[in-house]
Order: C-alpha cells, then sequence, then structure tokens
C-alpha cells in the first residue's frame, strides 16, 4: 500500500504523455487532404510525400510498410481538361493493361469498379513482383488514383478512394 502514490504518478504521467502524443499527432490520426476542391480521408501511418513530382496533386507513403498512393489531375497533362466519362476510362484502362502486357513483371489484370465517395472510379488491378498495383480513373472528376505496395496495404488505399467527397 505504500507505493500508492508513486502508482498514481506513474499513472498521471503516462495520461499526460498520451494526451500530448494525441494532441501533437505523430501518427497522424484522422488525416484529410485537399485534392482539387474534393477531401480524401487519410487512415493513420500514411505521410504525405513534400515532393510528389510532376503531375501528382498529392503522393502519401504507408509509414513501416510497403505502400505508395497517389493523385494525379489529368488537366496537368495538355490537352485532357475535362472530366473523366465512362468511356475514357474503359479507353484508359484497356490502353494500361496493353502497356502492362509488354513488361513481363505484371500478371493477373482485371477490371474493377470501385466506390469513390460520391463517384465512381473505373479501375485496374495487377500484381507486380508479389505486389499490387491499382489505378482508377475517377469519372465525373479530373482525377486518377494510384496504389502500388503490399496485399497487407491494399485495404487502406481502398479506404482513401472510397472516402473522397
Amino acid at each position: 500500500m505504500k507505493n500508492w502514490p508513486e502508482r498514481v504518478m506513474l499513472l498521471v504521467v503516462v495520461l499526460a504523455a498520451v494526451g500530448y502524443l494525441l494532441f501533437k499527432n505523430p501518427i497522424r490520426f484522422h488525416q484529410t487532404v485537399q485534392v482539387n476542391g474534393l477531401t480524401m480521408e487519410v487512415p493513420a501511418l500514411w505521410t504525405p510525400v513534400k515532393d510528389p513530382g510532376e503531375g501528382m496533386v498529392i503522393a502519401l507513403r504507408r509509414e513501416w510498410g510497403a505502400g505508395t498512393a497517389d493523385v494525379m489531375d489529368r488537366t496537368l497533362f495538355g490537352k485532357k481538361q475535362q472530366p473523366w466519362t465512362t468511356n475514357e476510362a474503359r479507353h484508359e484502362q484497356a490502353g494500361l493493361v496493353a502497356l502492362q502486357a509488354k513488361d513481363g513483371r505484371f500478371t493477373n489484370p482485371r477490371f474493377l469498379d470501385l466506390n469513390a465517395g460520391r463517384f465512381t472510379a473505373a479501375c485496374e488491378e495487377a500484381t507486380v513482383e508479389g505486389n499490387e498495383a491499382l489505378t482508377c480513373y475517377i469519372v465525373g472528376t479530373t482525377l486518377q488514383f494510384s496504389y502500388l505496395g503490399s496485399r497487407r496495404s491494399e485495404p487502406a488505399a481502398r479506404r482513401m478512394l472510397a472516402s473522397l467527397h
């Protein structure tokens, strides 16, 4: 019973540390990013890349794991200034599969439509040397969402895409 003040003090210190970490957000809880007037939720342990590269609006990388997610805007590449239509997205998917077929590292391509918030994303998924590659054209916007990384991190990337609003 004589150690109870030390235990209370330890509990107070631990609670203060947890409160401070949640306030400072080093694990990046409750992140959102703005992409062309839309908001996308970013799961914990994903970090924005400071200089995402040419044509990319935002790039995110998975901390302590394999995975990158990128959002590109087609208006940054010249002529294509209009939002993706379903037909254009399907055409791009077919071109992407043809390009991947020339590279022996890509296997098992498949087409799927995913929820992208209030939009539909026309997606192509393939396996690349044991990793997953997912490319989605978000119909009704000028955005393209891409993920490359492990199967374990792919559900988080799909949640990001689904959170677009």
